[in-house]
């Protein structure tokens, strides 16, 4: 059997600065956010652990939705400049184009700096 793998990015990148900052993948698929297929990202207020929710541009959702629609119940991994956050078994295909996670509030933040292009992977990976 062969693997698909499913690249996705909406722009080119006219920067010098990589804009893939995000990937889901499963065994065959992968897709690259990068800043421009971000609509928004909220960090919940705890005080140890906090929720962050990426929410996509339609583009973004788009594809997301047709990726979790083919890799159900399969494993899904979610990494912010290839350092991964979170696993999980795809149970649904997501249509709301919207990824939370609950992590330390420190690593949240530090996240949610990162997809919004306030600071770069290496800054990220050096925390």
């Amino acid at each position: 059997m062969a693997a698909l793998l499913f690249v996705f990015s909406t722009q080119a990148n006219t920067q010098s600065e990589p804009t893939n900052l995000a990937q889901l993948s499963t065994d065959d698929d992968t897709i690259i956010f990068g800043v421009e297929d971000i609509a928004g990202v909220d960090v919940g207020a705890g005080e140890e652990r906090s929720t962050i929710t990426l929410s996509l541009n339609d583009n973004a959702s788009d594809v997301l939705a047709e990726l979790t629609g083919r890799n159900l119940r399969r494993e899904m991994r979610f990494s912010v400049c290839e350092k991964e956050v979170f696993r999980v078994t795809i149970n649904a295909t997501v249509t709301s184009g919207i990824i939370r996670a609950t992590s330390e509030r420190a690593a949240a933040l530090a996240m949610s700096n990162v997809l919004t292009g306030q600071t770069d992977c290496a800054e990220y990976l050096r925390q």
